[in-house]
C-alpha cells in the first residue's frame, strides 16, 4: 500500500473516530449547497412565476418595434436573436355609426397575426379571435360606453386619415402629450390616442378618405387593451393581418441565450433598418431576468445575484473553517500518525483536502435535492399568500398562475462549481496548518501549545469575582477558541443585517421604480363608498346636488370631502423655485439632450411656463391635524395653503426628445423657496396675455410623513394643501375664467347596514345622466395594482432569504460553542473536582457569553456598515439618490437572537457534556 493510500485511509478512520465533527461539517456543506441551489434554482423559479405575473399587465411580448417594411422584419427575424415575432399593421380609421359616445365615433382598425393576439394578452371575453381578414373583434369598452354592437353585425369601414389644423393666421397650438404641434395652413396627422376636439375658431378636423372600403363581421369582444386609452377618439378593432401593406410593427420574444439587453436589440434594430426606430420594451416582464432596456434595472439584478451568492460563500467558508480549525488539538494525533509512516508536507495538506472533498461529493446531490425541494416547498407554502394577492388584481382576479419547480443544467453547474470553491477556501489555512506542524509536535499533541505570557487580573479575585476572573482569562487565553465563536457571531449578524438592507433597499428601489400611483390618495379605509366626479362644465353642479343628498340623508352615518387635483392643476411662479431643484431638472434634461442649444430652449421655457403642480383641498380639522404634526401655526379664517416641498425628478416621469436615457433618480428635499406666515402667489393662467393669479398666506413646508394620516402624497412634484377657505378662493376664481378648474371631488361616505338602498340608486341614476361623476365602491378604488403585487411578492421572498441565511449561521454559532465545550473538557473536569457548582459555572459561561457577543457584535457593526454604505453607494450611483431605509429594528431582533442563541447553545453543550476528572483521566489512558 502506497503512501498515499495509506494517507487516505487515516484520513477516512479519523472521520469516523469523530463523527460529531463530522457530522456537523457535513451538514453544513449540505446547508451551503442547498442555499445555492435556492439562489440559483429559486432565482429561476421565482422569475417565472413573477414573469407570469408581469404577463398580465401587457402579455409575453418582450421587444416592440414600429415602423419597419416586411423585409426588415424578416432581417431582424434572421438575426437569431428573436424567439418569436408577430407582424401587426395599421389599417386606418373608419365612422363607427354603432358608437353611443359622442366623443368616441370611430374605430381604428389593426390587422394582426395570430400569434400576436396571445403575445399582447388579448382574450376573447365574448365569442372568439378573428380567424381571417372579414372578421373582427372590438375592445369591450364599446359596450362599456352602451353601444348596441352584437355578435354577427357587419360593419362597413370606409377608411380615412385623420389630421387637424391650426385655423387662425399666425397661431400655432402644442399637444406635449402627443408630441405634435398645430400650425396654420398645415395638416398634423395625429395618433390613433388623440381624443376628439370640438369644432372651435382655432382647431379643425381633416379626414382624407383613402378609397378603401371592406365589409367585416364583429365575431367577438375581447378586454380592454392595455395602451387604449378610454379618452381617445376611435375604440380598437382588430382583425387579421392579409395582403400588401407600407409598414408594419413587429411583436417580439428575444432568444435570451443569443440576445444581450433589450436596449441593444433597440440598436441592432435601427442599424438593420438604416435609420432610427422607435421601440417598446415590455420592462416589468425583462426587469427580473436582467434583460431589460433599462440597463440600470440589469445590472442592480445581476449585482444582487452575485451578492446573494458572495454573502453564501462567506457564510459557508466561516463554518467549515471554523469547524476544521477547532479541531486542531484531535486533528494533531492523526497528522502524527501520518508523518510517522513517511507522510510528506503535501500529502498531510492533501489530507485535509481529501476529507473536505469526501464530504463535499456526497453532499452535493444531497443539498441540491433538498434545495429543489425547499424551493419548491416555499413555494407551495407562499402559493396561498400570492393568491391572495392576485386575487386583489382588477385586472385578472383569481387568476391561477402555478408555481412550477424551473431550473436548467446551467444552474447545476453553477451551484456544483461555487461549492466546490467555497470547501476549498475554507480548508486552505487549516491545510496549510497541517502541512506545517512537525513530526514531534503532532505526537505530543502540542500543536497549540501557546508560549504567550498573560497578565493575571487579581483585582477580580479581591472582588470576590471568580467566575469573571476565569471568564476573562478562558476568552483571553484560548483565543483561537474564542475567535471561533466571534467569527460565528460575527458572520451571522453581517449576513443578516446585510441581507436584511439589502432587502429593503432592493423593495424601495422596485416600489420606487414601479411606482404609478397618483399623487395624491386620500386615506378612508374605514369608508364604505365614493362620489367621484371630474370639475368640468355642468358636471361640478350635479356633484353639488348629489353631495347635498349625500349630507341630508340619514342612513350616511359619516363622510368626508377630498378635492384633489394632479400636477397640472396650480401654477407657482417660477421665482419660487429653488437652485437645488433646477440643478436636479437640468441633470435629467440632459441625460436626453446633448446639444447645448436645445438644453438652454428647454431651460427659457421652463423659465416661463414655472412650477405645475397638484393639490388638495382639505376641510379645517384634516388641515389643522397636518399643520400641528408639522409644527406650523395656521388661522383657518384667512385662506391659506402649506406645501409638501420634496420632489422626485425621473427619466420615468420626465422625457425630453425623442431619445432614451438611462434611468436616472434625484430627489429633491426643498423644491421652492417657501417662509411661514408670507403671502405666496398661485397662478391660474400664467400666459403673459392673460395672466390671472391670487394670493393666499403659506402656512410652511410639510413632509409626507406629517400628511399620511390624512393623504398619502406622492412625491413626483410639490403638493399644494389648501384649507377649505384656501380652495374656495382658488377654485372659485379660476372656475369663473375657465370651463375646468381640472379638479378630481371625492365624497367617501358609509352607509348604516339596515339601509334601505335608496341613496345609492338616486346617486347611480344621477351618475347615469352626467358622464363625468361615478358612485363607486372603495373596494374598487383602493384595490392593488399589479406593480404593488410585485412589491409585496419581493418582501415575501426577501424574508425567506433571510430566514433561510439564519439557518446556516446559527448551525455555525452551534459548531463554533460546541468545539469549544469540547476543547474545554479537561478545564471543565478540573473545575468541578475542585468543587465548583453547576450555578457558577452558569455564571461563568454568561460572563464569557457577554464578552464574545460584545466582541462578534462589534465587529459586525463595523464590517456591516462598510458593507452597507457600499451597497447604498452602489445603488445611489447606479439608480440615484433613492432614501434607502436601515432595518433598525432588524438590528434590535439580530441583538437578541445572537444573545439568546449564544446562551441556550452554550448550556446545552456544556451540560450535556457533564465532564468528571475521573472519566478524563479514564479516557486519556484508554
Amino acid at each position: 500500500m502506497n503512501t498515499r493510500k495509506i494517507v487516505h485511509k487515516v484520513t477516512r478512520q479519523y472521520m469516523k473516530l469523530n463523527p460529531r465533527r463530522t457530522a456537523v461539517t457535513f451538514t453544513g456543506i449540505v446547508f451551503m449547497v442547498m442555499l445555492m441551489t435556492c439562489v440559483f434554482a429559486g432565482k429561476s423559479t421565482v422569475i417565472n412565476y413573477m414573469e407570469q405575473i408581469a404577463a398580465l399587465d401587457k402579455g409575453t411580448w418582450e421587444l416592440m418595434s414600429y415602423g419597419l417594411t416586411k423585409e426588415e422584419t424578416d432581417r431582424i427575424e434572421a438575426t437569431g436573436k428573436i424567439r418569436t415575432m408577430a407582424r401587426t399593421a395599421a389599417k386606418g380609421w373608419s365612422e363607427f355609426d354603432k358608437s353611443a359616445n359622442e366623443e368616441r365615433p370611430y374605430i381604428f382598425i389593426k390587422g394582426y397575426e395570430p400569434e400576436a393576439f396571445g403575445m399582447v394578452k388579448m382574450e376573447a371575453i365574448e365569442g372568439r379571435l378573428p380567424e381571417n381578414d372579414s372578421e373582427i373583434v372590438l375592445s369591450k369598452s364599446v359596450l362599456d360606453d352602451g353601444s348596441t354592437v352584437t355578435i354577427g353585425d357587419k360593419i362597413t369601414a370606409a377608411y380615412f386619415d385623420r389630421y387637424y389644423t391650426c385655423k387662425q393666421k399666425g397661431r400655432s397650438a402644442t399637444f406635449p402629450f402627443f408630441r405634435i404641434e398645430l400650425r396654420y395652413g398645415e395638416n398634423t396627422e395625429v395618433p390613433e390616442d388623440f381624443g376628439l376636439l370640438s369644432e372651435n375658431d382655432q382647431f379643425c378636423e381633416v379626414k382624407e378618405f383613402t378609397g378603401e372600403e371592406k365589409e367585416y363581421t364583429v365575431v367577438g369582444f375581447i378586454g380592454i387593451p392595455y395602451y387604449e386609452s378610454l379618452g381617445a377618439a376611435a375604440y380598437p378593432a382588430f382583425t387579421i393581418l392579409s395582403g400588401e401593406y407600407d409598414t408594419c410593427n413587429a411583436i417580439m420574444q428575444l432568444d435570451h441565450k443569443t440576445a444581450g439587453p433589450a436596449y441593444t436589440v433597440e440598436h441592432e434594430i435601427s442599424d438593420i433598418a438604416g435609420r432610427i426606430i422607435k421601440s417598446d420594451s415590455n420592462e416589468m416582464l425583462l426587469a427580473f431576468s436582467a434583460k431589460g432596456s433599462d440597463s440600470v434595472i440589469n445590472s442592480i439584478v445581476i449585482f444582487l445575484e452575485a451578492f446573494f451568492v458572495i454573502l453564501i460563500m462567506a457564510a459557508s467558508i466561516v463554518l467549515i473553517y471554523n469547524v476544521f480549525n477547532m479541531s486542531f488539538a484531535e486533528r494533531t494525533r492523526y497528522l502524527g500518525m501520518l508523518s510517522s509512516v513517511g507522510a510528506t508536507r503535501r500529502q498531510k495538506r492533501a489530507s485535509v483536502y481529501y476529507e473536505a472533498l469526501s464530504l463535499l461529493i456526497p453532499a452535493i446531490p444531497l443539498g441540491i435535492l433538498l434545495g429543489m425541494g425547499v424551493v419548491k416547498g416555499a413555494m407551495l407554502l407562499l402559493k396561498p399568500q400570492l393568491d391572495l394577492v392576485l386575487g386583489a388584481l382588477a385586472i385578472s382576479p383569481g387568476k391561477n398562475i402555478g408555481a412550477h419547480l424551473c431550473f436548467s443544467v446551467t444552474d447545476i453547474l453553477l451551484v456544483a462549481f461555487f461549492c466546490f470553491v467555497t470547501v476549498m477556501l475554507s480548508a486552505l489555512i487549516p491545510a496549510a496548518k497541517a502541512a506545517r506542524t512537525a513530526p514531534i509536535e503532532s505526537i505530543r499533541s502540542s500543536g497549540r501549545a501557546n508560549r504567550k505570557h498573560f497578565r493575571t487580573k487579581f483585582s477580580l479575585m479581591k472582588k470576590n469575582r471568580a467566575e469573571a476572573l476565569l471568564a476573562v482569562t478562558g476568552t483571553t487565553r484560548c483565543r483561537y477558541l474564542t475567535k471561533g465563536i466571534v467569527r460565528s457571531i460575527a458572520a451571522f449578524a453581517i449576513l443578516v443585517m446585510v441581507t436584511g438592507y439589502g432587502a429593503s433597499a432592493v423593495n424601495a428601489m422596485v416600489s420606487t421604480k414601479l411606482d404609478d400611483s397618483a399623487a395624491i390618495t386620500p386615506v378612508c379605509d374605514d369608508m364604505d363608498y365614493v362620489l367621484w366626479a371630474f370639475d368640468q362644465g355642468d358636471s361640478f353642479a350635479a356633484y353639488e346636488q348629489a353631495r347635498e343628498l349625500i349630507e341630508r340623508d340619514r342612513s350616511v352615518t359619516k363622510h368626508k370631502e377630498y378635492l384633489t387635483g394632479f400636477g397640472g392643476t396650480v401654477c407657482l411662479d417660477q421665482s419660487l423655485v429653488t437652485s437645488e431643484y433646477m440643478n436636479a431638472y437640468e441633470e435629467i434634461l440632459r441625460a436626453y439632450i446633448t446639444d447645448e442649444t436645445e438644453v438652454q430652449k428647454y431651460l427659457e421655457h421652463k423659465d416661463r411656463m414655472g412650477m405645475w403642480s397638484g393639490c388638495v383641498v382639505l376641510d379645517d380639522e384634516d388641515y389643522t391635524h397636518i399643520a400641528e404634526k408639522a409644527g406650523l401655526k395656521t388661522d383657518l379664517s384667512v385662506p391659506s395653503v402649506m406645501i409638501c416641498n420634496t420632489s422626485v425628478l425621473t427619466t420615468d416621469n420626465m422625457i425630453f426628445g425623442e431619445g432614451s436615457a438611462e434611468h436616472k433618480y434625484i430627489r429633491v428635499e426643498r423644491s421652492l423657496n417657501v417662509e411661514p406666515g408670507k403671502d405666496i402667489e398661485l397662478c391660474i393662467n400664467p400666459s403673459e396675455e392673460n395672466y390671472l393669479s391670487v394670493t393666499e398666506r403659506c402656512d410652511g413646508a410639510v413632509s409626507c410623513e406629517d400628511t399620511e394620516d390624512v393623504v398619502k402624497i406622492n412625491e413626483s412634484s410639490p403638493q399644494i394643501i389648501f384649507n377649505r377657505a384656501g380652495g374656495e378662493y382658488y377654485f372659485n376664481t379660476k372656475r369663473e375664467a375657465q370651463d375646468s378648474t381640472g379638479l378630481d371631488c371625492n365624497l367617501y361616505f358609509s352607509l348604516d347596514e339596515n339601509n334601505d338602498g335608496r341613496l345609492l340608486s338616486q346617486l347611480r341614476s344621477l351618475a347615469a345622466d352626467n358622464e363625468h361623476i361615478e358612485i363607486m365602491s372603495t373596494d374598487m378604488v383602493q384595490g392593488i395594482t399589479i406593480k404593488q403585487a410585485i412589491v409585496k411578492i419581493v418582501n415575501i421572498l426577501s424574508v425567506c432569504f433571510i430566514v433561510l441565511v439564519s439557518m446556516v449561521c446559527l448551525l455555525n454559532i452551534y459548531n463554533s460553542v460546541n468545539g469549544r465545550a469540547v476543547e474545554r473538557s479537561r478545564e471543565t473536569a478540573v473545575l468541578r473536582s475542585v468543587g465548583m457548582t453547576q450555578k457558577q459555572l452558569d455564571k461563568m459561561h454568561s460572563i464569557e457569553n457577554g464578552i464574545i457577543i460584545t466582541r462578534g457584535l462589534a465587529i459586525a457593526a463595523v464590517l456591516s456598515a462598510a458593507f452597507i454604505i457600499f451597497f447604498g453607494k452602489f445603488l445611489t450611483a447606479r439608480f440615484g439618490n433613492i432614501p434607502l431605509p436601515m432595518p433598525w429594528m432588524l438590528c434590535i431582533a439580530v441583538i437578541a437572537a445572537v444573545t439568546a442563541a449564544a446562551a441556550i447553545l452554550t448550556k446545552l453543550c456544556y451540560r450535556s457534556r457533564n465532564d468528571n476528572i475521573v472519566d478524563m483521566v479514564r479516557s486519556e489512558n484508554a
